[in-house]
């Protein structure tokens, strides 16, 4: 409708974000696999009709896999910063060297990601960001998983 208010895409982004429905943006591209970004739940690739590059890898792991990571929500109790970058890392503390996650995707409203993260983190009370040049700044997040909605994922 082109008298449809215009939105304002990081509301956009933000709903998205809350929603568990994940944007590959180029800085992305190659670097998560569908079952953990909860791409199959969404209904966003198909088992039944077409090819597509990589086809094998995705379906051995929608029948004889299971993923070691997962989608996940997460809202910064306090937070000041730039936007994290998706392909950010993201660390179960400042000092470890050990990455537990990646964004997938951040929107500013009160700093919400989605991040791809190890199953067996999903319990921590929060996590630490890569920063500018590898150097690590806090942020203490609140976790909350965000499962896809089936209200938005019809049929095809």
């Amino acid at each position: 409708d082109p008298n449809a208010p215009q939105g304002d895409l990081a509301q956009w982004q933000a709903l998205d974000i809350r929603a568990g429905i994940p944007e590959i943006v180029p800085q992305t591209i190659e670097l998560f696999l569908p079952h953990p970004l909860g791409l199959i739940a969404l209904k966003a690739i198909s088992f039944n009709k077409g090819c597509f590059c990589g086809q094998e890898v995705i379906a051995r792991m929608e029948y004889k896999s299971t993923p070691k990571r997962q989608l996940a929500y997460l809202q910064a109790a306090s937070y000041e910063g730039p936007l994290p970058m998706p392909g950010m890392k993201i660390y179960a503390d400042l000092h470890s060297t050990q990455t537990i996650g990646t964004v997938v995707n951040a929107a500013h409203e009160t700093l919400e990601m989605l991040v791809e993260i190890q199953k067996d983190r999903m319990s921590i009370d929060g996590v630490d960001l890569e920063g500018a040049e590898g150097e690590q700044r806090v942020g203490t997040l609140i976790r909350g998983f965000a499962p896809p909605s089936p209200a938005l994922t019809p049929d095809c």
